[in-house]
């Protein structure tokens, strides 16, 4: 056969083939043998490309971190009446990836008395660049919510361990991302027109970063490094094992220690025993991480007045105890700077802190259980559903 003789068609059909066998057996899900989760296969994010590609909007986006993931799971579990889990593997294969908040939905159609859409784009330890990212790319995906409603803390402009905006998952799985109705809006140059096609028709392409993300943990694990500036300070401590309460943690971090799977049903008793590690993520105060982290919610607010795109910024309960690690300048200067950007760009503002939560209402110093999730939920309610309205 003439194909046998062409080096240009052998390589295609090799190319191909070895595409076809990786869409087939996912060889990097082999490596959760090993404690690592490539990013198409990881629970943390997954959830983002696939938001993007279905069809339908949402009439109210939230974004934010675990603080919005947890309380929602917490809540819906019982709604659902459903036994909640407090294990590792629940964390990281249910809670990462959970996209509902179905306690707050049956409210909010209760009160406005119609249908209401919601998508939970909350993501463990993201920071406000991975917010303001997630939107931008839904957008250009095509959606347009009705409402977004960003819940907002220190923690999202502040974090010793993170303060590098393009290392977080949700930079590597949507930076990249581009969408053919993006494409033709902005009349897109031919190299990204072949980008995009290339990512269609080469499977290898779109998950190419996982690859490289397994080099470099294989290579860190042979030579005995940690993979990360959080993982080695974890290990300076002599606590590399995920806590109970350190959801935000384990979260991301869990491909590195293999994951107990026995379920675990009992609510452990809060000692606050993530403050220790809330005092390394907050001090010292990193100025120019909060500097860098304010431009982004400048942008984020930026593009909803552009797009006509309503938005609700939410400021998150917390515990007393986790408010006292921080400065009080630290909290002048991020009412300040919320509160200001959201005057200066027409968005609207809640302190959902202001109602009367006590220690029982949060799992550890900052995560909400079900009580205090419903408590939270009733106190944003009005805000989100007079904002719906408009």
């Amino acid at each position: 056969m003439r194909i046998l003789h062409s080096c240009f068609l052998l390589t295609i059909l090799f190319i191909a083939i070895t595409d076809g066998l990786l869409i087939h057996f996912k060889p990097l899900k082999h490596f959760n043998n090993l404690g690592f989760t490539p990013l198409d296969l990881n629970p943390l994010v997954a959830k983002l490309p696939e938001f993007m590609k279905q069809g339908g909007n949402p009439d109210l986006l939230l974004l934010g971190s675990s603080l919005v993931v947890i309380p929602a799971v917490r809540c819906d579990d019982e709604l659902n009446g459903k036994r909640t889990r407090y294990d590792q593997e629940y964390r990281r294969t249910y809670m990462n990836g959970y996209n509902k908040a179905q306690t707050l939905q049956k409210m909010l159609v209760e009160r406005m008395h119609r249908p209401v859409a919601l998508a939970n784009l909350g993501i463990i330890a993201s920071m406000m660049s991975d917010h303001q990212l997630i939107l931008e790319k839904a957008l250009k995906s095509g959606k347009k919510p009705k409402l977004v409603v960003c819940c907002l803390a220190p923690r999202d402009f502040l974090d010793n361990y993170r303060s590098q905006v393009e290392t977080t998952p949700v930079y590597q799985v949507l930076a990249d991302a581009q969408f053919l109705q993006d494409l033709i809006n902005r009349h897109a140059k031919l190299d990204e027109i072949l980008s995009y096609t290339t990512g269609l028709l080469w499977h290898y392409y779109q998950v190419r970063a996982d690859y490289k993300t397994i080099i470099i943990g294989q290579t860190a694990a042979l030579l005995n490094r940690p993979t990360s500036l959080f993982m080695a300070a974890l290990a300076n401590d002599g606590n590399t094992t995920a806590k109970r309460g350190d959801q935000d943690n384990s979260a991301v971090d869990s491909h590195v220690q293999p994951v107990q799977k026995v379920p675990d049903y009992e609510s452990p008793p809060n000692t606050l025993d993530d403050l220790n590690n809330y005092k390394k993520v907050y001090l010292p105060v990193n100025d120019k991480c909060f500097e860098t982290q304010r431009t982004y919610l400048q942008k984020l607010l930026k593009q909803c007045q552009d797009t006509h795109t309503p938005i609700l910024i939410v400021n998150m309960p917390l515990t007393k105890q986790n408010k006292e690690i921080l400065p009080p300048e630290l909290w002048t200067r991020y009412f300040a700077t919320v509160k200001g950007l959201c005057t200066k760009y027409g968005a609207s503002y809640y302190d959902a802190d202001l109602a009367d939560y006590t220690l029982a209402d949060f799992e550890d110093s900052c995560h909400m259980n079900a009580q205090g999730g419903k408590k939270f939920y009733k106190a944003v309610l009005e805000p989100i559903s007079k904002n719906l309205k408009l």
